[in-house]
């Protein structure tokens, strides 16, 4: 099992050097891209991950209070620029 540092290695130094690694049962295949894409692809994953959390916090708290579109939107807007 990987501990922290070596996830940062994984996730973060690795991304920055441009080597993907792809997992594979129990191996890894290395893969040399450019650095800008891997970025984008990993600040895409991190942008659909806030979105699929913030609609699970929206589905529960809509079962306690009605939420407007507008009100939504407008946070979306301020939280991602």
């Amino acid at each position: 099992m990987l501990d922290l540092d070596q996830c940062r290695i994984r996730d973060e130094t690795m991304l920055e050097l441009g080597v993907r690694l792809e997992d594979r049962g129990d191996e890894s295949v290395w893969k040399l891209e450019d650095p800008a894409v891997l970025r984008r692809e990993q600040q895409a994953k991190q942008q659909d991950a806030a979105e699929q959390k913030l609609k699970k916090l929206l589905s529960a708290h809509s079962k306690k209070q009605a939420v407007s579109l507008h009100d939504l939107q407008c946070w979306q807007c301020d939280h991602y620029q």
